[in-house]
């Protein structure tokens, strides 16, 4: 089971929320994947679209419910996503040292 996010908010609360200052953003790797997270945003991508549609024309929340419904699943994409990055800077830094030592 996925663990809750440590900023979780409580789906009410979410989806009451002002939409001018939403609780809930994508991060800035949204909507980009590596390999070992495609399980994680797959997961994600696959509740964000099932939930997030609109209800009627004039439903201006529709992303916002999106994320309020899926905060475990994005959460886990998230970390996913942060060590995946990490992990490539890391190797692009020792990458550079290695080149900068010959």
């Amino acid at each position: 089971m996925t663990a809750l996010p440590p900023n979780y908010v409580p789906i009410e609360a979410c989806l009451d929320s002002d939409m001018e200052n939403p609780p809930i953003r994508f991060a800035a790797h949204f909507p980009g994947t590596r390999p070992e997270c495609m399980e994680d945003a797959a997961v994600f991508f696959y509740c964000f679209t099932s939930k997030a549609g609109q209800i009627t024309r004039e439903d201006k929340k529709a992303g916002l419910r999106g994320l309020c419904l899926c905060q475990k699943e994005m959460y886990a994409y998230d970390q996913c996503m942060e060590k995946a990055i990490k992990r490539e800077l890391e190797l692009k830094e020792k990458e550079k040292e290695k080149k900068s030592s010959n």
